[in-house]
């Protein structure tokens, strides 16, 4: 008889992809991630120490926005993360990782800075520093620059 690791899964109040625009300078769009089910940070650190794995999903869609110079995300820490889901922990996306990027001198595909709608995402798989407690932007504030983020939910197997 096998038996199939349980997934938990932490929803949070904002699921849906969200627009940025209107914020040039980096980190001043916000956006602080509060978790469901009454669950307190404490409570959710807890589960990720117990899983034997957790993942969560990032997407950064982007016209005209560069991500490295003006985005972040903060970990259950409140350390301030210069990379993105599927990227590799010292700084990056996963095109960087995988040598995939719309440019070769990027780390990010939405580092091209240009009119083209590009997008960075992946998981980011490091238990020990999820969930995810916010997402700061900027890099949106001239005419024709505009990003759209999204955060999945936090899955553990325990």
């Amino acid at each position: 008889m096998s038996t199939t690791p349980a997934t938990n899964i932490v929803n949070h109040n904002r699921m849906s992809r969200t627009l940025v625009e209107g914020y040039e300078t980096a980190g001043t769009f916000i956006h602080s991630v509060t978790y469901n089910y009454g669950a307190t940070l404490s409570q959710i650190a807890g589960l990720t120490t117990l899983a034997t794995s957790c993942s969560q999903y990032m997407k950064y869609e982007c016209s005209g926005s560069l991500m490295s110079a003006y985005g972040w995300w903060k970990d259950k820490s409140s350390n301030q993360m210069s990379y993105w889901g599927g990227g590799a922990t010292t700084g990056g996306c996963t095109c960087y990782k995988t040598t995939s990027c719309a440019s070769t001198s990027n780390k990010c595909n939405c580092d091209s800075n240009d009119a083209t709608w590009r997008e960075d995402d992946g998981d980011v798989t490091e238990k020990d520093i999820l969930p995810v407690t916010q997402l700061q932007f900027g890099d949106t504030g001239d005419s024709g620059e505009q990003g759209y983020y999204t955060l999945g939910a936090l899955k553990c197997q325990v």
